[in-house]
């Protein structure tokens, strides 16, 4: 190749590149150059009965010897588990959340040092029910088999609920911002288009707890607990974009 075609090939590649950074872009743009919208969010709250419980117990057990603090742990919920079983708990409704075994100290302040006060162990379980009637005698239950601590008990929606009514709240939410957008629009005398977009803020809830402290606990239970359990509030919101026609 002589140098005279080496020279066209570099000034047809040069022109090639002209015009691929040269040609129009095909970008839609409104005459203004923007859309015109409203946007609005809307809120929805529902009060539900909740349909299962989450009762958390704990056994705790402590001994100078660490050996001695987990053996008395584990005898204890396994009477726990056992007194829970003839109560009509299943095995797999029932979970450890926690097992802590840890040295206890104290600080001397006439020594000006730490005292090892010997050993501590917590096992914490959650049982899961949707028995509500029965969360009294599950906790009872707990308490005679060896549970000496309760941290809480809270009434929840299922997976199948909780779907349920989220769908509701949004369903109304998603009403309550059109209501709005509605009024806006005949107060300011225009007509709504098509939806722009729509995203969703927030949709839950809060369960209801019942905190215990915790405590040392007699061994033996009069008359069952009553427990009644408290509705649950669910929330959703969502934020919806309308055209203006």
């Amino acid at each position: 190749m002589d140098k005279k075609q080496i020279l066209w090939l570099g000034l047809l590649a040069v022109v090639l590149v002209l015009i691929v950074l040269l040609r129009p872009l095909n970008v839609n743009v409104s005459s203004d150059g923007f859309r015109n919208t409203v946007s609005v969010a809307g809120e929805y709250q529902l009060d539900t009965a909740p349909d299962q419980a989450e009762i958390y117990l704990a056994v705790e057990t402590q001994d100078k010897d660490a050996k001695v603090a987990q053996q008395q742990n584990a005898d204890l919920m396994k009477e726990v588990l056992s007194m829970l079983k003839f109560n009509g708990v299943n095995k797999e409704d029932v979970e450890t959340t926690d097992y802590n075994l840890y040295p206890m100290r104290e600080y001397n302040y006439e020594k000006k040092r730490y005292d090892d006060q010997g050993f501590r162990v917590t096992n914490s379980i959650k049982v899961t029910t949707k028995k509500l009637d029965s969360v009294g005698k599950i906790l009872d239950a707990g308490v005679i088999g060896g549970s000496n601590r309760i941290t809480d008990v809270r009434f929840s929606l299922s997976k199948e609920k909780k779907r349920e009514v989220f769908q509701q709240a949004l369903d109304q939410a998603s009403k309550n911002a059109e209501s709005k957008a509605k009024a806006i629009a005949d107060s300011l005398s225009f007509s709504l288009g098509k939806v722009a977009r729509v995203s969703e803020s927030n949709v839950d809830y809060t369960p209801p707890i019942y905190y215990a402290k915790s405590m040392m606990m007699e061994s033996s239970v009069r008359s069952e607990t009553p427990i009644e359990p408290k509705k649950v509030t669910v929330s959703a919101r969502v934020g919806v974009e309308y055209n203006i026609a």
